[in-house]
């Protein structure tokens, strides 16, 4: 753990973030859409599957929803997608490092995250609102088929929104 060269793998990650949100419109696909939330696809750089785009309006300032969608103690809280958590070591509030197990457990899928990540940017004319787009793709390693992941996850990254809607509320 003390080898990770940390400045590197954070630019990179910063890098590719900011590569994800420039993509050209054109090149989403709707997955899902609710009244305010959309989640988005398109094939994946990284693995088989598919790079997911989800975004919407959260009505509460933007240091707060980061509070609650960074891993930590609020996640384990509310999000239902969310059994465990290790963080093996935390470098700073947005930069952690999880761990892989050898041994799958019975009874359980385990994914692995590309890179992946949140903007979250408070709106200029409602500073208590707050645009939240996320950049999400799981591989799930050929443990389900890929139109299974893909149908779950659209409807998986939409309902997160509407949970998290709810944790934030007063």
């Amino acid at each position: 753990m003390d080898d990770l060269d940390i400045p590197s793998k954070t630019t990179k990650l910063q890098n590719t973030l900011i590569q994800y949100h420039c993509t050209l419109e054109e090149e989403w696909r709707v997955a899902k859409k609710s009244s305010d939330v959309t989640a988005w696809r398109k094939p994946s750089e990284e693995f088989g599957g598919c790079l997911y785009k989800i975004e919407g309006i959260v009505e509460d300032d933007y240091n707060r929803i980061v509070d609650y969608i960074r891993p930590g103690p609020y996640r384990l809280q509310w999000d239902s997608l969310m059994t465990s958590m290790d963080i093996i070591k935390e470098f700073n509030k947005v930069r952690c490092v999880g761990i892989e197990y050898e041994d799958a457990r019975p009874n359980c899928v385990r994914g692995f995250n590309h890179p992946c990540g949140w903007f979250c940017v408070p709106l200029q004319n409602n500073p208590q609102h707050s645009l939240l787009t996320g950049y999400i793709q799981t591989d799930l390693r050929g443990m389900l088929l890929q139109k299974t992941v893909d149908f779950a996850m659209a409807s998986s990254l939409v309902n997160f929104y509407s949970d998290l809607k709810k944790a934030l509320k007063p």
